[in-house]
């Protein structure tokens, strides 16, 4: 029969392994990603929409609610992508130190892309703004539509430098944010899986030794249940 002498220490080893926090913050972490895929699904949607051009396109998209519901998607989707780059960064601070510079370094690789400092440019004024300048914008040519942000829109007073540095590369004096969105969506990904694997490299061994503890738990529990069926045997 099992004793609670020998069963203890497993436990408590358990109960106190640095492995946990890791497992804990890599699974909030996957959590974090899967509400913002639904929230990309959301944006890619509506974006996808089959919106014939139409006379007086503009008033008509207004009318039917399409811009707003375009701007609240779009606002939807920049939180959580600003929500998953932060929860990044408590990942290298609050989870070991051992992480911080290969973490920092995988985002630093997500901020150099261009889309990546556009979106996150768009985020940036709808948190000061609240609401994204869209404007509907269509081709009779094409008989398409889109909505669009004018660049000089996005000037914001005493933001000379982060104007430049997020929307600086584009040349046109418009551009659709649900498509860059949609075009920077490899690197969010990219931008993920990336920061798994320097969690699980770096905590292999931590990680491996709390699943093979795990199975002495388990190990322990169908002795428990045998030495219990003896008991009732007697």
């Amino acid at each position: 029969m099992t004793s609670e002498d020998e069963r203890e220490p497993i436990f408590e080893r358990i109960r106190g392994h640095e492995a946990r926090d890791v497992i804990d913050e890599r699974q909030k972490f996957r959590w974090r990603h899967t509400t913002l895929l639904n929230d990309f699904h959301d944006l890619q949607d509506i974006h996808e929409l089959d919106t014939p051009h139409a006379t007086e396109r503009t008033q008509q998209l207004e009318t039917q609610g399409y811009v707003f519901e375009v701007e609240r998607r779009l606002h939807h989707y920049l939180s959580g992508l600003y929500t998953l780059l932060q929860q990044q960064r408590t990942l290298q601070n609050g989870v070991g130190q051992s992480f911080g510079e290969d973490l920092q370094e995988v985002k630093n690789e997500y901020m150099r892309k261009e889309s990546s400092r556009a979106v996150l440019g768009l985020r940036h004024y709808a948190q000061h703004e609240n609401v994204l300048p869209l404007q509907a914008r269509t081709s009779k040519l094409e008989r398409s539509k889109s909505l669009v942000v004018m660049v000089d829109d996005l000037h914001r007073e005493d933001d000379d430098r982060d104007f430049e540095q997020h929307f600086g590369h584009i040349t046109k004096p418009y551009f659709d944010p649900s498509e860059w969105v949609i075009d920077n969506w490899p690197d969010v990904e990219q931008f993920f899986e990336d920061t798994i694997e320097v969690m699980e490299q770096q905590a292999e061994e931590e990680i491996d030794e709390l699943a093979q503890l795990s199975e002495e738990v388990d190990e322990l529990y169908e002795q428990l249940a045998e030495d219990y069926r003896e008991l009732q045997e007697e």
